[in-house]
């Protein structure tokens, strides 16, 4: 296995409950795993895969991206929780504000894919929005 992964996955991206086999609410670690992620994808990385920071994000602190909006960062903040009673469901993050929102201005939820043409020719397969 490569460095800083094992049974479980990626140790950057794992919940703390999730290594120490404490975990009764799996679907809140895969929360936490996804928060993390953002995090990491909008500028929060790279992420450790030991030490202070790797402990830091797991008490409940991330570094404030000036870039983000107070709302995003909040969403991100209540996604890596330590507490995972704490963390929102993913029934509650598909019904967030800023998530329902960018999916439609994506206007996904108003009209199918855009068809895109491979090799000159039309495709049936939806690649984008």
């Amino acid at each position: 296995e490569p460095a800083g992964v094992d049974d479980e996955g990626d140790v950057r991206y794992l919940a703390k409950e999730v290594l120490q086999d404490q975990c009764t609410e799996l679907p809140k670690a895969d929360v936490f795993s996804l928060g993390l992620m953002a995090y990491e994808t909008a500028g929060g990385g790279p992420l450790p895969k030991e030490g202070d920071k790797w402990h830091a994000l797991r008490s409940g602190q991330l570094l404030h991206l000036s870039h983000l909006s107070k709302s995003m960062h909040s969403l991100l903040e209540s996604m890596t929780q330590p507490d995972p009673v704490r963390r929102p469901s993913s029934a509650a993050l598909c019904q967030h504000s800023i998530l329902t929102l960018a999916l439609c201005r994506c206007q996904f939820c108003d009209r199918p894919p855009k068809r895109r043409h491979v090799g000159g020719r039309r495709s049936n397969r939806s690649f984008s929005h």
